[in-house]
C-alpha cells in the first residue's frame, strides 16, 4: 500500500456476504486478516470466513476486477489443496488471481498467529521500497522467518506468491 492511502476496515462480526463480495469486487489491493477453509472434498468450496460469512473460491473467482493490484490473504491453508488436485490450483489464491489480482500471497497450511502478524509486518516493510516487487517482499520475508525460526519449517516456508 503506498505512502499515506488510507485503509478501510471492516468488522468480520458485522459484515454480510454481499457487502463483503461487493468490497472485494472494489478492492485495488486488499488485506484479508480472516480465516480460511480449505475444503478437501471440493476445493471449490474452499472459503474465506468473516465472522458468520462465508465466501466461496467459486464466488470470489467469478469476481472481475479490472483496478486489481495486490491481495495478500493473512489466513491460514489459502494455498492448500489436495494430492490429486495438486496440478489444478483450486484454492483461494488462484480464485483471487483469477478474479483479476495481479499478486497474491497466500499461505499453504496453518502457521501461529504471531507468525501471520510477524509475516505480514515485514512483507510491508519490504514492499514499502519502490525498488521491490511482492514476489521479492514475499521472498525476503520468509527469509527472515526462516532466520528466526530455523529449527522449524513449518513455521517459515508457508508464505507464497501467485502472480506476475
Amino acid at each position: 500500500m503506498a505512502k499515506g492511502q488510507s485503509v478501510t476496515p471492516l468488522d468480520a462480526s458485522a459484515i454480510n456476504r454481499e457487502s463483503l463480495l461487493s468490497t472485494l469486487a472494489e478492492a485495488s489491493e486488499l488485506h484479508a486478516a480472516l480465516h480460511a477453509v480449505s475444503d478437501s472434498d471440493d476445493p471449490s468450496s474452499s472459503r474465506l470466513r468473516a465472522g458468520p460469512t462465508r465466501v466461496t473460491v467459486t464466488e470470489i473467482a467469478a469476481l472481475h476486477i479490472e483496478q486489481a493490484w495486490l491481495a495478500y490473504l493473512s489466513a491460514c491453508e489459502t494455498t492448500l489443496t489436495t494430492a490429486e488436485l495438486a496440478d489444478e490450483a483450486i484454492h483461494l489464491t488462484a480464485a483471487f488471481q483469477l478474479a483479476g489480482f495481479a499478486h497474491v500471497v497466500g499461505t499453504l497450511w496453518r502457521i501461529p498467529d504471531a507468525v501471520a502478524a510477524r509475516a505480514a509486518r515485514t512483507f510491508y516493510r519490504y514492499l514499502s521500497d519502490p525498488a521491490q516487487t511482492p514476489a521479492s517482499a514475499v521472498h525476503r520475508t520468509v527469509l527472515d522467518l526462516r532466520a528466526r525460526y530455523s529449527d522449524s519449517p513449518a513455521t517459515w516456508a508457508a508464505h507464497l506468491h501467485m502472480g506476475a
